[in-house]
């Protein structure tokens, strides 16, 4: 999918770096709308991820959007699987987390 915006700003205003900055911002809010990946993001920019990642930072954008519900998903799937774990630490040859 290709996106064109048609902004009414006079060329005289338009140089290189401000081309970048409008182009920067508006991947950088779809990203952080959740509408395209982080590796996606990168590559539009022409970044590395680190790159890509250190601006999402100076920005204020996490890269990871983990949620309250998904921590009680993840505690939910480690409950359940907690007796099966136990059984298998006790099992002969298992090895003892230090």
């Amino acid at each position: 999918m290709k996106l064109e915006i048609d902004l009414d700003i006079p060329e005289e205003l338009l140089d290189e770096l401000t081309r970048k900055a409008i182009r920067q911002d508006a991947v950088l809010r779809l990203f952080e709308s959740r509408k395209i990946e982080g590796g996606h993001a990168a590559r539009l920019l022409q970044l590395t991820r680190a790159a890509f990642a250190q601006l999402a930072q100076q920005r204020g954008i996490p890269l990871h959007d983990y949620t309250f519900n998904d921590w009680q998903n993840d505690t939910a799937t480690i409950d359940s699987a907690w007796p099966e774990i136990e059984r298998n630490l006790r099992a002969p040859g298992a090895r003892r987390l230090e």
